[in-house]
């Protein structure tokens, strides 16, 4: 029986050493081939001494790299400290800094420009405000800032500036609602009725109502105001019933009708309606003038003046107003 080893250059380390042995070499061994026997069992010997130790060394390699997962963690863990490291090297450098602020100032002048991430700024802070004032020490600390921020005159002008636009923004946004913005109609006209009935806020109203009426371009603007409101049904029956409701006063009615037979009279004179209604309302007004001067003095003259205008204008034997109700040209 004789074995033949193949080539040792030829074998690789990477696999498991297998020993090839061709089966036609197994033969029926005789007394004459015993010495070949051993020769070739020596150098067998001789091959395994030699490669063992390469075999060995190539185990501890494989061994050293069996857990490969565990190395690229080992890598990743030193890249992300280096890279700290980077960044606080950088953050010492003033113009990186300076960079570095002015860039997060723009990213979240960005981000306001959403509603949404706004809003959701807006209650985050006040949130946070809320349970930073839950503290006594930022409570009073909060309170002694504002006190020496109030000495400053410029934040002190830039605080009521603050209110004052956020009043009316606040404003704005509560108009739209209609039930509230008929409360506040509501309550300004309570208001103005109740301010009417003080003799020198009425005066002053009617003397700044003249001096407007003399700016053509508010002239203009009224008459447009006056006649888009028209067109609003809810106004025409407000404004029906506030002629009604003005009927009813005697001193009213007495000067409505002196306007209009100044009115009458003057157009059947001139043709001219915008005189005639100059000169009408000049009447008017003295006459409404003369009521309130007698009233604030104690003798209401009402009845001597209605006896005195009953008779038309238009009637006059000399073809003037009454002497009460001259203009002065």
């Amino acid at each position: 029986m004789s074995i033949t080893i193949l080539d040792s250059k030829e074998i690789c380390l990477d696999e498991p050493f297998e020993l090839s042995v061709r089966p036609e070499t197994f033969q029926k061994a005789d007394s004459g081939t015993a010495s070949e026997i051993v020769n070739n069992s020596h150098q067998y010997s001789n091959v395994m001494e030699q490669i063992s130790p390469i075999i060995q060394a190539d185990n501890l390699s494989n061994k050293s790299v069996s857990n490969p997962s565990k190395k690229i963690t080992d890598n990743k863990a030193s890249r992300l400290e280096c890279g700290r490291k980077y960044q606080r090297e950088r953050r010492k450098d003033p113009a990186f800094a300076e960079r570095k602020r002015q860039y997060h100032r723009e990213y979240q002048r960005e981000r306001r420009k959403d509603p949404a991430f706004a809003e959701r700024e807006r209650k985050r802070q006040r949130e946070n405000l809320r349970e930073r004032r839950k503290d006594p020490t930022f409570a009073e600390r909060e309170r002694k800032r504002q006190r020496e921020r109030r000495k400053d005159p410029a934040f002190a002008e830039y605080q009521r500036e603050y209110q004052r636009e956020y009043q009316r923004e606040y404003q704005r946004e509560r108009r739209k609602d209609p039930a509230f913005a008929g409360y506040q109609r509501q309550y300004q006209r309570e208001y103005q009725r109740e301010r009417r009935k003080d003799p020198a806020f009425a005066e002053h109203q009617r003397e700044y109502q003249r001096e407007r009426r003399k700016d053509p371009a508010f002239a203009e603007y009224q008459r447009q105001y006056q006649r888009e409101r028209r067109k609003d049904p809810a106004f025409a029956e407000y404004q029906r019933e506030y002629q009604r409701e003005r009927r009813k006063d005697p001193v009213l009615a007495q000067g409505h009708r002196i306007y209009m037979n100044t009115y009458n009279r003057i157009k059947k004179q001139t043709a001219n309606k915008e005189e005639a209604s100059k000169q009408a309302k000049i009447a008017r007004e003295q006459y409404l003038q003369s009521i309130h001067s007698a009233g604030n003095s104690g003798e209401l003259t009402l009845t001597s003046n209605s006896d005195e205008t009953n008779q038309s204008p238009s009637k006059n034997s000399d073809g003037t107003l009454p002497a009460n109700f001259q203009c002065s040209s």
